[in-house]
């Protein structure tokens, strides 16, 4: 069974303030319901309400400083989107295997 870790971090999108900033982290939810989500370590995002699940590097984002648009993102913004929220969760295993995951999309 995949471990699970609340989806919280700094804005992946190099044009936000919020980007790389662990002292301001978004509480990512699903744009559809607006529930709380979850990460696994495959990756995978989770709606905590409705159930739907997104692989992390194929979804768009948006965050409170830029919510009229949803951004894709870079390798790069997803790293660092990554190093936030291992910092976070306090999760390095669960971070290397979501770096892996990444590096293959390269």
């Amino acid at each position: 069974m995949s471990e699970e870790v609340p989806f919280v971090t700094g804005c992946p999108v190099t044009s936000c303030p919020r980007f790389k900033n662990k002292n301001d982290p978004c509480y990512w939810k699903h744009s559809t319901c607006g529930s709380s989500e979850t990460i696994n370590d495959e990756g995978m995002i989770k709606c905590t309400k409705c159930g739907n699940l997104g692989l992390f590097i194929e979804l768009e984002y948006k965050c409170r400083l830029h919510d009229d648009y949803y951004t894709p993102c870079t390798i790069q913004e997803y790293s660092a989107m990554l190093s936030i929220l291992a910092d976070l969760s306090a999760n390095r295993n669960m971070m290397k295997k979501l770096l892996e995951l990444v590096c293959k999309r390269c």
